[in-house]
């Protein structure tokens, strides 16, 4: 038989897979050959008993063998593991970098800071005249009743009243004063009988209109001392009196109640009185009184107070001049007229000039700080780390220096409103008959 080598790689592969597939049998239980029975003699085989089946052993139970169960051990379960956070990359220091910017960019503006003088700086306001106040309404109340016949000095007290009167009219400008004269005690007489008429008699004998001196000098000879003293109703009058003028900002509303005694009509003068003060009007009382008693001084007294007036005892014609001169203080009215008329030039360019120079000052700080901000900033911030909050900070510091500017411009309001009240009393000042 020939061989070759491919026969005999065939062969080997035929043997391998014959080992493979023996390896892979189930392997079959042992059987054990028992020799077969002796044949009888007629050769028939006789059945063998079989050898008894050796006997089970009876397991005798045991008692059951108890295993040691271990006690569980506790065994801790561990905690969570809180995940670590990323480290932050560390971040440049931007505010000391923005700081360091402004330290070397950043403007001063310490000059750029003004403030006005109210003119009252300039020219003193007179006591008298109330804040804003430069126009007069005058109402003079005048005492006509029976004991303002008496006698000062060799003249009766109404006849020294009248000639005081007439006096303070003569110095008052001709214009920016209204005033009015309302008169009581001149109806009837003193006499019981005519009381009631007395009472009421309480007369405005010239209204509120521009001054006409002459008219007024006229008016007020015009009547005599004869009844009662109804001093609350007659300062009750007056608010009607004052409700009939036109009122604006710069007024000033004032009543001059010249009396030699207490109220004998049954009123109640210091309510009156209180009534005109706490009025929209704002009527301030100021109560003269002329050659009076305890009793009728504190009355009187207790009347100024409650109309937020000054109280003036007189006890003759010169102390009655000076009350006046004291109330109204004319000479120091017309020496503010002509301080204003002399100094609102220097005021106003003072003023103008401030604000002009203030306005000039931010703008053109402000201007090189935005200009800087652009080109400078950068090499404060060179990765660009902190760009928006260099933007942020600095928008923050031109909103406060905004601020600055605007004070700025509620100064030149101010000066505004200044200059509109100079006005109207340089108006006032061109209609004085005299000067200082």
């Amino acid at each position: 038989m020939k061989f070759n080598a491919r026969s005999l790689w065939f062969a080997l592969g035929i043997l391998l897979i014959a080992l493979l597939m023996t390896g892979c049998t189930t392997p079959t239980a042992s059987v054990t050959n028992t020799p077969a029975a002796p044949a009888n003699s007629q050769g028939t085989v006789e059945n063998t008993p079989a050898p008894p089946a050796a006997a089970t052993p009876t397991d005798t139970p045991q008692p059951p063998t108890s295993t040691p169960t271990p006690e569980p051990t506790d065994t801790p379960t561990p905690a969570p593991t809180d995940t670590p956070a990323p480290t932050p990359t560390p971040t440049p220091d931007c505010e000391a970098a923005y700081q360091e910017f402004i330290a070397t960019y950043g403007r001063d503006y310490t000059p750029c800071r003004t403030e006005l003088r109210p003119f009252d700086e300039v020219c003193p306001r007179p006591e008298f005249l109330q804040p804003g106040d430069y126009t007069f309404n005058i109402e003079l109340i005048l005492d006509a009743s029976g004991s303002m016949a008496g006698m000062v000095g060799g003249r009766s007290k109404l006849s020294i009243a009248q000639q005081t009167l007439t006096d303070f009219i003569d110095k008052l400008p001709s214009k920016g004063v209204n005033v009015a004269l309302r008169v009581y005690g001149h109806k009837g007489s003193n006499k019981k009988k005519d009381r009631e008429a007395s009472c009421l008699g309480t007369e405005l004998i010239y209204p509120f209109q521009p001054l006409n001196k002459d008219d007024f000098k006229q008016t007020i000879r015009s009547f005599s001392p004869t009844g009662w003293t109804p001093i609350a109703r007659s300062l009750r009058a007056a608010l009607d009196d004052f409700q009939e003028i036109k009122e604006d900002d710069t007024t000033t509303n004032v009543v001059v109640l010249v009396s030699d005694g207490i109220e004998t009509c049954g009123g109640d003068p210091v309510a009156a009185a209180k009534l005109l003060q706490e009025s929209e009007l704002k009527t301030v009382v100021h109560v003269i009184g002329f050659d009076v008693d305890a009793e009728a001084a504190d009355q009187l007294r207790a009347v100024a107070q409650a109309g937020g007036g000054n109280y003036f005892e007189a006890r003759n014609a010169k102390d009655l001049e000076k009350a006046f001169v004291d109330l109204f203080n004319l000479e120091e009215w017309v020496a503010y007229l002509w301080c204003i008329n002399e100094k609102v030039v220097g005021y106003e360019f003072e003023s103008t000039s401030k604000i002009t120079g203030a306005r000039m000052c931010y703008a053109g700080k402000q201007t090189g700080e935005r200009l800087d901000f652009v080109f400078e900033s950068g090499a404060y911030d060179k990765d660009g780390a902190c760009e928006d909050y260099f933007r942020k900070r600095f928008h923050e510091r031109e909103e406060k220096i905004k601020k600055e500017v605007d004070q700025v411009e509620r100064w030149s309001e101010f000066f505004q409103k200044e200059m509109e009240k100079i006005d109207a009393i340089r108006k006032e000042l061109e209609s004085l008959n005299a000067g200082p």
